[in-house]
């Protein structure tokens, strides 16, 4: 099993469609939280406005393409909440620290 991290920015006016599918979205990720493949989990957040903007996730999958079938498949990637999505082999480093 392998980490990754899952960047998600969001499209213009994408506020509505996020609250719509909020319920969803954290549904999906609880699945993933029980089958022990979700490391962390959380919104990026304007400073300037405090509203959202992205997503970033940090999941454990066996490979690059598995991880990209599930994210296709999350309600907020399925509806256009993103304008761009960047998936990246992850390694944890708080072990060495």
């Amino acid at each position: 099993m392998s980490l990754f991290c899952i960047i998600g920015i969001d499209a213009q006016q994408s506020d509505v469609k996020r609250e719509q599918l909020r319920e969803a979205h954290m549904e999906y990720l609880r699945l993933l939280k029980k089958a022990d493949k979700l490391f962390s989990a959380g919104p990026l957040v304007r400073v300037e406005n405090k509203c959202y903007c992205g997503t970033v996730l940090i999941v454990e999958f066996d490979n690059q393409a598995e991880v990209e079938d599930w994210f296709a498949k999350e309600p907020f990637n399925r509806a256009g909440v993103y304008k761009k999505v960047d998936i990246y082999p992850y390694i944890d480093a708080m072990p060495y620290i």
